[in-house]
């Protein structure tokens, strides 16, 4: 039984997206242009032209067009100190706040947030969620009257 397959490598599939002809030129289907007349060769070129520069490519607009360009310090700020209460209230490590996995959803929610080291959420961030806890706690205890009874 033999097999009609070749030995070899697969194509990639960017060669689907375009016309081979049989002098060498490649032609784009979707904008009909010439990308290169070597054949088979340099995908890299196939690629970058439907990736990049070909007039029908799909666009679709970045989520972070959306946002404003830069955050101010402000802003940075208090994104730190919520960022803190998250492994500070369910008494998670700090280092854990530096995974990967945790960087890339705060990089693509806006690219200029930066998220604070453990060395300054063990610091300067914890003491100030600290302060905040406590005048919290004063506040919500001023409004209530406790009395307290002893024995003598």
């Amino acid at each position: 039984m033999e097999s009609t397959k070749r030995p070899g490598r697969r194509r990639d599939q960017a060669w689907s997206e375009v016309n081979v002809a049989d002098d060498g030129y490649v032609y784009c289907l979707r904008c009909e242009s010439v990308i290169h007349k070597l054949g088979y060769t340099h995908v890299d070129r196939v690629k970058r032209h439907l990736r990049d520069m070909c007039a029908k490519r799909p666009r679709q607009e970045v989520v972070t067009s959306y946002f404003p360009p830069n955050i101010d310090a402000t802003t940075q700020h208090q994104i730190n100190k919520q960022f803190e209460l998250c492994p500070f209230c369910p008494g998670m490590a700090f280092y854990k706040a530096q995974h990967a996995a945790c960087t890339a959803v705060f990089r693509l929610l806006h690219p200029t947030v930066t998220i604070p080291s453990q060395h300054l959420l063990r610091g300067r961030l914890l003491d100030e969620c600290y302060e905040d806890s406590i005048t919290q706690m004063r506040g919500v205890l001023a409004r209530r009257h406790c009395s307290f009874v002893t024995d003598g």
